[in-house]
This record gives structure tokens, C-alpha cells and sequence, in this order.
């Protein structure tokens, strides 16, 4: 009885799935409704009148996907503003000739 008790404990203690299907599995949901987003934002439907506060959140919520954070669009405008960069650019290109 004991012996059987043990296996079935450790049955249960051991996970059903790797680390890396878990991960795939979740990648694989979260690419999935980035793609949903993406085509509600692509085909919105603006005829119809909101009804209620979660239909509000159900068609606005997938415009997050337009949404760039503040420390990508400053190092972006690092990036090509300034008369640093077009020094930058002058060395380099006098470099490769």
C-alpha cells in the first residue's frame, strides 16, 4: 500500500509538460492575440454605438499594440537628432572610404 502511495504521489509532483513546451505553448497564445489585436485594429467596427463599459474595453483595449514606449521613441530621437549624430556620420562614411 505504501508503495503505491509514493507512485502516486510522485506522479503527481512531476509536471506534465517541459519548461521549454510551457514557454512555446505560451508564445504561441500571446502571438495569437497579438494577431487578433492587430486585425481588430485593422477592421474596427465604427458603425456601431458602444453599449456598455465592456464593450468600450473589448474594442478599444486592442489599439495597445500602437502603443511605443517612451524609452524606445527617446532613443530613436537620439539617434538622428542633434549635431553629435551628423559628426557621427561624417567620420563614419569619410572611415569607409
Amino acid at each position: 500500500m505504501r508503495h503505491k502511495l509514493g507512485l502516486l504521489l510522485s506522479a503527481r509532483s512531476r509536471p506534465s509538460h517541459t519548461l521549454q513546451e510551457t514557454e512555446s505553448v505560451c508564445l504561441h497564445r500571446v502571438n495569437e492575440k497579438l494577431a487578433a489585436d492587430r486585425a481588430a485594429v485593422l477592421k474596427p467596427d465604427v458603425d456601431t454605438p458602444f453599449e456598455n463599459m465592456e464593450d468600450v474595453i473589448s474594442r478599444l483595449l486592442p489599439y495597445h499594440i500602437l502603443q511605443q514606449p517612451q524609452e524606445d521613441l527617446d532613443q530613436m530621437i537620439g539617434k538622428w537628432k542633434g549635431k553629435r549624430k551628423a559628426t557621427e556620420l561624417e567620420t563614419e562614411i569619410a572611415g569607409g572610404l
